[in-house]
């Protein structure tokens, strides 16, 4: 099953929705949905290294711990980076 969400301004909090396979009867699990700001880069330091890697770089930016403010998600290893 592949789900689409919408845009949402509420971020913050869950969204509860539920799933119907003939729009009549939904399930009974109460199913919650995350919407969370985009993670946003303003700074890379440095910008250019060696393609055979093993730098050390330093991300500046905000929105990296989007639910620091709850206890039910943890995504504090969920940061990461690919060049």
């Amino acid at each position: 099953m592949i789900c689409y969400a919408p845009e949402s301004d509420v971020v913050g909090k869950p969204i509860g929705f539920s799933i119907s396979l003939n729009n009549q009867q939904n399930t009974r699990d109460n199913i919650n949905y995350w919407y969370y700001n985009q993670a946003i880069v303003s700074e890379l330091t440095p910008n250019v290294g060696p393609d055979t890697g093993g730098n050390i770089i330093q991300i500046k930016g905000s929105n990296f711990y989007p639910f620091n403010s709850t206890t039910e998600i943890d995504n504090s290893n969920d940061t990461f980076c690919w060049f």
